[in-house]
């Protein structure tokens, strides 16, 4: 009797079990480099010199300990392609671990290069499934060619193609300018009520000689500025462009990032624009992707973007390439009640509904305006919500559920009777999308 082979190695499509690349544990160590740093400014000591060697020590000992640690990772962590196209992985050291990913199922593949692997040449490969639970895989890292070969090979995999298959050839949709997107983080409505307060602050601090004011407005003017800092670093050089094998995004100054989005893969799209953006015709549109990009990975909320900011016809060139087919040049949408005035007198006569043959499409807002587009196949659940306010006033709230992420489709304060007509016809547009999958579930909450 032959015995199965538990990795697949030596049936067709099977690769054998490699390593990520042997630096992987410097790459680690590295990391304690801002140890030095913090070491020499804040470590107690009579002189310079003392914390420098204060700082030394602690990033020797510190490297020589987490070097360790990921050496022992790295010689228990395996990677392999089975028979069925699937990315299996081993690892664990005192506790054996053993994952499965479908690459029919694949939602993204991003390549990272995080800045203290970058000096080594090297690259962080994510691949993310749909699914819940361990629904992704992180090989970290691999040599920076490597990782794009092996994304270029999953890819090729999950769409049913030989290994072996080249990158498909692409075309940038749209690059946005580093000024632009500077500029548009500056003045977003957030960041211009923060610095509108710390000026405020400032005032009266000068005005008073009031030392609480002066702190307070270093905390109200400092989180804006980390903040936008922040997201600058992260979507500097953010890029878009489209190939057979789905949407390619790249981005980041000190870390970068180069994603990849399989065709209709995006669950929902939304737009947004806050008051001085929608006076320079800016918009930012954001999506919501299969997979758990709730699950607290520090790139999620990066990986949901799809245009930090842009133009609205060229926002809606490149979201036709996500949402072939739905149409959003001149949607007419169904508004609430005049009595929802009293439940939302700045945002009722920007709430409306519109279902078209592909889509649900809402608006909703004040300050910040949003325009979400889910695809009928896309919705996973609708309900119908009622506060105490909205009872006293015969309203009601349409929900419209796909997988977790920023884009919420929501129609607030609604004609309860309209509410309840559009959730049963949504709910018979989204079963009828999504027939050829079989029977789906439909929560109606009420």
């Amino acid at each position: 009797m032959t015995t199965p082979d538990p990795t697949g190695v030596g049936t067709p499509g099977a690769t054998e079990p490699r390593h990520t690349h042997p630096l992987t544990p410097l790459a680690h160590a590295a990391q304690v480099l801002p140890v030095v740093v913090a070491a020499i400014f804040f470590a107690g000591g009579a002189n310079v010199g003392t914390r420098v060697l204060i700082g030394l020590a602690a990033a020797v000992v510190l490297g020589l300990v987490i070097a360790t640690i990921s050496y022992l990772q790295w010689q228990r962590f395996t990677f392999w392609f089975d028979d069925s196209a699937d990315l299996r992985v081993d690892s664990g050291v005192l506790q054996h671990n053993h994952q499965k990913l479908p690459l029919s199922r694949v939602q993204s593949v991003e390549v990272n290069e995080p800045f203290w692997a970058r000096l080594f040449g090297l690259a962080e490969l994510i691949v993310e499934v749909a699914g819940t639970g361990e629904s992704r895989v992180v090989l970290r890292f691999l040599g920076r060619q490597d990782a794009h070969d092996l994304r270029n090979e999953v890819l090729a995999r999950a769409a049913g193609l030989e290994a072996s298959t080249p990158a498909a050839p692409e075309q940038v949709l749209n690059t946005v300018p580093a000024s632009q997107l500077l500029l548009s983080l500056l003045i977003r409505a957030n960041t211009l009520l923060l610095f509108i307060l710390s000026g405020v602050l400032l005032t009266t601090a000068f005005a008073t000689g009031g030392l609480g004011a002066l702190s307070l407005a270093l905390v109200t003017g400092g989180v804006p500025l980390f903040s936008v800092l922040g997201e600058f670093l992260r979507l500097y050089g953010f890029t878009v462009a489209s190939s057979p094998d789905g949407l390619r995004i790249r981005k980041g100054l000190t870390t970068t990032v180069a994603n990849t989005v399989p065709p209709g893969r995006v669950h929902a799209v939304g737009f947004v624009s806050g008051p001085v953006w929608r006076r320079l015709g800016w918009v930012r549109v954001l999506v919501d992707l299969g997979g758990n990009p709730g699950s607290g990975d520090r790139n999620a909320q990066g990986s949901t973007v799809l245009l930090p900011v842009t133009t609205w016809p060229e926002a809606l060139e490149v979201v036709q390439r996500v949402l072939p087919g739905v149409d959003l040049s001149a949607p007419e949408f169904i508004g609430v009640p005049e009595r929802a005035r009293w439940r939302a007198p700045l945002q009722r006569r920007r709430i409306g509904v519109q279902m078209t043959d592909r889509a649900f499409i809402s608006q909703r807002g004040w300050l910040n305006q949003w325009l979400t587009v889910v695809p009928h196949g896309r919705v996973q659940s609708a309900r119908v919500t009622r506060g105490p306010w909205e009872r006293a006033l015969g309203l009601a709230s349409l929900h419209i559920d796909t997988v977790p992420g920023p884009v919420h489709a929501l129609v607030p304060h609604m004609e309860e009777a309209a509410a309840r007509r559009v959730l049963e016809s949504e709910l018979d547009l989204a079963g009828a999308a999504r027939s050829a999958d079989g029977p789906q579930r439909w929560m109606r909450d009420s």
